[in-house]
């Protein structure tokens, strides 16, 4: 292969021309027909992929076996049959010889798991609490847990596994399928998609419609600091506390009670009413038991991560339920500005008497100098009975943590686009141009196996500069301040209302300067649909016919019944074509923040996909591809949040400095650093071999540059581990002038 290899850069050029560009018929001719349908399948990503989780490694497999060997006899590139479906691997209950199963009852589970995940996922205790550090096999416990439950005689429609963004739940669905023979029937979903299923069998729910955070703002837009408003009411529900209850802040509590009363007006919901509905439904035993049945046997995955209002809904389900497991780390718990707390642990313990816990300890994803590392940050943290973790792995070969200082946000993004280069063996991945060495250490990693980490999406937008200066393929997510943009907040609104045009949300998107008729015809058209009882927009369509309007008024009408008819048939044809067109109808051609939301359609499968992320996503789920385009695969760049229950095998680390990691500096309570402390050690925890840790000595903020002192962070990692290192820019050589210039030269 490696003369193969040689000879395609000899005759075709760098190897990601050759990847992306060079015809394939050149290099069948040179490398051969295997080559040449490898490279036509990583370009249309025809690639079976298994991804990595905690405890295993993920693959990327581009023939089988059967493939390779029949594209290796035959002279044409493309005369193998149509691949055949996918071939089910045998339940794991069922493995043994080929062609030969055995009895489920007598066999065992498999060897994979080690006696602690072995001794979780066969507990035999009714309530199971199993804390499990970084990279112990979470999730792949909680899938054998399943495994278990139906060998004890659970039937699949009474399981259900709990997670927190889609992106997880789908993942989790996948393996399940992939493990076990009847995976198809056991359902994986967030804790949201939960309380819909529960509410839709409940004859006492009205169906309403869900507002995104991100819509509230046109009810709402003379209110001073909403984002914030809204963040301190999602932490109060998240507590359920309630509009009327002592425990609200007095600052709060009229913005509150008016924002329930404006839910309840206009029969829509937030977020987290959907959690507080079925709870109260719940609670009140109106929600048929039938319905119930799907969770006999509940398995939460992040269990850290739930909030008190969750657990509330967890222990309603217990009650009515026959198992409950729940497996997380409480050192991995970053969500307490949204209601969440290491405490709900300790309540696990005091609620269900009876209980087994297990821990996992053995970290098979870190190197044990990355293991290390983050087990010396997070001790500092205050934790009864922490249990530490362990390395499975041997030994790196290159140091763990190392740590480069910069002059500025600019020079950081520059040093961040050198090392990738650096790591991915130059821009040739074979060798590196002497001007981005910043080491003796060799290449050879992938862009897929690289992710740039940073605390908020403001810091995204440097790094992306850079990266596309160099041409490198990229993809983000967690950028939730990227869907509070005034343009976007528009675009998802009205997509909302062409996909489901509610009252409330067509009301919303009249508001739009485009289409404003007025606010005295606005109350017009609102009267006559309640006394008509007829949808707002059939009340629209009416009046955009009267005569008698002022011309202006008229016109804009007819406009909004223009635009509904012709993006209702534009969604029909995919959502980049919707976005393109309505950019276009808007006048906002080449503005960044939408050429961003392009991206994110880019990796959304239509309209409804893109709309779900948007509704229900969590940071995970908020993905978008770079300004560079589609590509084989790409660089990650995340926010830390969005990184959570992810691997790479090199993870860099941005902004490590005061101010922003942590973010408070010095202005934070301890409880605040705790979590700051927390959410580093997830993004360290990240990495399987190297991590790469950068500050800046400046940075822009509100306008201003201020001197930036490094993260208190810095000092809390082993001395012995974290290596300090400039980068090393290539000398230049000096030369002699010719007499003749050189060919080719300038």
């Amino acid at each position: 292969m490696e003369k193969i290899y040689y000879k395609l850069l000899a005759a075709c050029g760098p190897e990601l021309l050759i990847l992306r560009e060079i015809p394939l018929e050149e290099i069948k001719r040179t490398a051969g027909t295997l080559v040449a349908e490898g490279i036509r399948r990583v370009r249309q990503g025809l690639l079976e992929i298994k991804p990595g989780f905690d405890g295993e490694y993920g693959k990327v497999n581009i023939f089988r076996a059967d493939e390779r060997q029949a594209y290796l006899g035959q002279a044409a590139l493309f005369s193998l049959d149509e691949p055949r479906g996918e071939t089910r691997a045998l339940p794991l209950l069922l493995r043994g010889r080929a062609g030969k199963k055995e009895d489920p009852s007598r066999t065992s589970l498999p060897a994979g798991l080690n006696r602690e995940q072995q001794a979780a996922a066969t507990a035999g205790a009714n309530r199971v609490l199993v804390t499990a550090g970084p990279g112990t096999g979470k999730t792949r416990t909680l899938l054998h847990r399943v495994e278990f439950l139906l060998r004890r005689g659970a039937k699949p429609a009474e399981i259900t596994c709990v997670t927190f963004t889609r992106k997880a739940a789908a993942e989790m669905e996948k393996r399940l399928r992939r493990l076990l023979p009847s995976g198809d029937r056991i359902r994986a979903l967030t804790f949201h998609r939960l309380c819909l299923s529960l509410l839709a069998h409940c004859p006492a729910w009205q169906e309403r419609t869900l507002l995104s955070e991100y819509e509230l703002p046109a009810f709402f837009g003379e209110e001073q600091e909403l984002h914030r408003a809204l963040l301190v009411i999602t932490r109060l529900k998240n507590r359920n506390i309630l509009p009327g209850d002592p425990e609200v802040p007095e600052e709060w509590r009229d913005f509150y009670r008016r924002y329930q009363e404006f839910l309840l007006r206009h029969q829509v919901l937030d977020y987290d009413e959907i959690v507080l509905e079925t709870v109260r439904l719940l609670e009140e035993k109106m929600i048929p038991r039938t319905a119930l049945a799907c969770c006999r046997h509940l398995l939460v995955d992040e269990f850290q991560d739930v909030t008190p209002l969750q657990y509330r809904l967890l222990k309603l389900l217990a009650r009515e339920g026959e198992t409950l497991f729940v497996i997380g780390d409480p050192d991995q718990s970053i969500y307490a500005f949204r209601g969440s707390d290491t405490g709900v642990f300790q309540r696990f313990r005091e609620d269900f008497p009876g209980y087994q816990e297990i821990a996992l300890r053995l970290n098979y994803r870190s190197t044990p100098d990355l293991v290390a590392a983050a087990q010396h940050l997070i001790a500092r943290n205050r934790r009864p009975a922490r249990v530490r973790v362990e390395p499975a792995r041997p030994p790196g070969k290159r140091p763990a943590v190392s740590y480069l200082a910069t002059s500025s946000a600019q020079a950081e993004s520059r040093a961040v686009v050198r090392e990738i280069v650096r790591l991915v063996g130059g821009t040739d991945m074979l060798s590196a141009h002497g001007d981005y060495k910043a080491s003796g250490d060799a290449g050879g990693y992938s862009f897929g196996e690289i992710a740039v980490l940073f605390r908020t999406g403001r810091q995204v937008e440097l790094l992306e500069k850079a990266l596309l200066k160099e041409g490198l393929p990229y993809k983000v997510a967690g950028e939730k301040e990227l869907l509070h943009h005034p343009r976007i907040r528009e675009t998802v609104t009205y997509l909302h209302a062409l996909l489901k045009p509610a009252d409330c949300l067509v009301l919303t998107t009249l508001y739009f300067p485009c289409f404003f008729p007025g606010e005295e015809y606005i109350r017009q058209l609102e009267e006559a649909g309640r006394r008509e009882s007829r949808p707002l927009f059939t009340a629209v369509q009416d009046f955009s016919g009267q005569n008698d309007l002022p011309a202006l008024v008229r016109e804009k009408l007819r406009y909004y019944c223009y635009c509904q008819e012709k993006f209702t048939s534009l969604l029909k044809q995919g959502t980049k074509e919707f976005l393109h067109e309505w950019i276009k109808e808007r006048g906002w051609d080449g503005t960044a923040e939408m050429e961003q939301i392009m991206g994110m359609a880019a990796l959304s499968s239509g309209p409804a996909d893109f709309l779900e992320r948007v509704l229900y996503g969590k940071e995970q789920d908020l993905e978008r591809e770079g300004k560079r385009g589609p590509a084989p695969e790409y660089i990650s760049l995340m926010t830390i949040h969005a990184a959570k229950g992810l691997e790479f095998p090199v993870v860099l680390i941005t902004g490590l400095e005061e101010g922003l990691l942590p973010l408070h500096g010095g202005e934070a309570g301890e409880e605040e650093i705790e979590e700051e402390r927390r959410l580093f050690y997830v993004a360290l925890t990240r990495a399987q071999e190297e991590v790469i840790l950068f500050s800046a000595g400046r940075r822009r903020g509100s306008g201003s540059s201020p001197v930036r002192l490094p993260s208190r962070f810095l000092q809390e990692l082993p001395a012995e581990i974290l290596r300090h290192r400039r980068i090393k820019q290539k000398k230049s050589q000096p030369s002699q002038p010719g007499l003749f210039p050189v060919a080719g030269g300038e």
